[in-house]
């Protein structure tokens, strides 16, 4: 996770939080604050994860480490400092991977719109 981190660049328009809990990571993406000229596209946001994540994902399968997850879209409230997040998303997630994701697979939220 940290690795994966350590590619955040300052020139890029979003942001990624990663947090680490018991066997659980959280990824949040978000738009940063006050740079000119952003168009804040959440489609390309969702994409953006999704490449930066397959890299992570691939590699835990090289490993022999298989995963089950969810990815949802919606409003999280984060403070790294203080290791602390909640939220819509943090919710969907938490209900995909633990209520619809039996066995080692990634669930997406399927009623989100752009």
């Amino acid at each position: 996770m940290l690795a994966n981190r350590n590619q955040d660049r300052d020139y890029t328009a979003y942001q990624r939080h990663i947090f680490t809990f018991s066997d659980c990571a959280y990824i949040f993406y978000d738009y940063k604050d006050g740079i000119e000229n952003c168009r804040h596209d959440l489609g390309a946001l969702f994409e953006v994860a999704l490449v930066n994540c397959e890299p992570l994902l691939m590699k835990f399968l090289s490993k022999g480490l298989i995963f089950r997850g969810g990815v949802a879209y919606g409003n999280v409230y984060c403070e790294e400092n203080r290791n602390m997040f909640f939220g819509e998303a943090v919710n969907k997630a938490y209900l995909i991977e633990s209520k619809k994701a039996k066995f080692p697979i990634k669930l997406f939220e399927s009623n989100t719109t752009w």
